[in-house]
């Protein structure tokens, strides 16, 4: 399972490198944006091709690259509701596969398009993609765990998100062309479609809508598997309670925020998925404005981030899921205003904060998406997941534009 967030973060990511800061100046003149200028000439010393030297994405159309990235963002907002009501539906295995090989073909296809538009458009439905495969494959990982292991086998899905992050730049390194990029970081995402024949259907979400005979199947291989029976009634028993909590009713949104407490928990938890990724994303590409070589700044912070993850484990165990995700979104906002007096001639040292700040969002990430699934119930689990991810999407459509602040400012 952890394998499927690799290309879910190389794409939500993407961005960084598809569109990385470049030098450009008018082919008549040594000036940048003279009012008659028609062509360009950029700076291929790092990049070979990018989209914007593809499609000369500067001066006026500069807020283009903006554009379709909050095209592609809103991609991921549409995909998180259209999955989270219908994966509640018929299930997690579906959507997870047919997700995963959409978020393959449609980025090949982006990576294949003459046009800006086209390539906008394409992204468009891998980001759709993209989301079917973020919320669910997480929902089924913590339906098929008792509680005493949801916490570390979170951990460890999201440890793969950051080595991912990683991973992104040296995919980035080794092809320095947009295309062939693109392409690379879509390719793996048509492998998800062997999890038809390799991942089971969440058991508890079989139990909940009264397919025992389904879930007992599964629950009886798993526990052959493992070497450790269970009795054959304790299905049966959990499936017929299951029936009675749920009997004529089907889940909505409005079950989610209906009561006082419920309303104020699940908005609380919402919002946190809103900051977290505004955070994560802005720091992420900041990094790209910052150092001497953005490769290794995007390396660096995927590698950084994984002790610190791994960390959130025990933590989370120790002190529970409320201390840490508030320690964490602390260390991350403390780190971006130690950044602010910081002189720019220091690079380093800007760029070390940074990591440390996207360190710190990358375990409120970690501790929200597992404190999220735990909050809701099996009926709405993913409905209410999908609405966090869905938030988690406006501060990710945020963040690119509040990073082109720093050079407008």
């Amino acid at each position: 399972m952890s394998a499927t967030k690799f290309p879910g973060i190389w794409s939500l990511l993407s961005i960084v490198f598809l569109a990385p800061p470049i030098k450009f100046h008018c082919a008549d003149s040594n000036t940048t944006c003279p009012d008659n200028c028609t062509r360009w000439v950029y700076d291929r010393s790092v990049f070979k091709e990018t989209i914007v030297s593809q499609w000369d994405l500067v001066c006026s159309k500069r807020q283009l690259v903006n554009v379709g990235q909050l095209v592609f963002v809103a991609g991921v907002m549409i995909g998180n509701l259209f999955f989270s009501v219908y994966s509640d539906r018929i299930g997690r295995k579906i959507p997870m596969v047919v997700s995963g090989v959409l978020q393959g073909l449609a980025g090949i296809v982006a990576g294949l398009m003459p046009c800006y538009t086209g390539f906008v458009f394409f992204r468009f439905i891998q980001a759709f993609a993209v989301a079917g495969g973020i919320c669910t494959t997480h929902v089924l990982c913590a339906e098929v765990l008792g509680a005493r292991s949801r916490a570390s086998v979170g951990v460890v899905t999201h440890v793969a998100v950051f080595i991912g992050t990683g991973f992104t730049a040296v995919v980035a390194h080794f092809t320095r062309h947009w295309r062939y990029f693109q392409i690379a970081i879509s390719v793996p995402s048509l492998f998800v479609g062997a999890y038809w024949w390799l991942v089971p259907e969440s058991p508890r979400w079989l139990l909940a809508v009264g397919r025992n005979e389904e879930a007992l199947k599964i629950l009886k291989s798993a526990a052959s598997w493992n070497k450790n029976p269970i009795p054959e009634y304790l299905p049966e028993q959990i499936g017929s309670q299951t029936r009675i909590e749920n009997k004529n009713k089907k889940a909505t949104l409005l079950d989610l925020v209906k009561t006082p407490n419920v309303r104020k928990k699940n908005l609380n938890i919402w919002f946190s998925f809103g900051v977290v990724a505004l955070n994560f994303y802005g720091i992420e590409q900041y990094l790209t404005e910052v150092g001497e070589n953005m490769f290794i700044n995007v390396a660096v912070s995927g590698v950084v981030m994984v002790p610190g993850v791994l960390l959130s484990m025990y933590t989370m165990n120790k002190f529970g899921r409320r201390v840490t995700l508030f320690a964490s979104q602390f260390i991350s906002a403390a780190s971006c205003f130690i950044i602010i007096p910081i002189p720019e001639e220091n690079e380093r040292l800007r760029s070390a904060f940074a990591i440390l700040g996207v360190t710190g969002a990358a375990v409120s990430f970690t501790t929200v998406f597992l404190f999220g699934s735990e909050l809701f119930p099996t009926v709405a689990r993913n409905m209410g997941m999908g609405v966090g991810c869905t938030c988690s999407r406006v501060g990710a459509m945020i963040a690119p534009f509040v990073v082109s602040m720093v050079t407008i400012i």
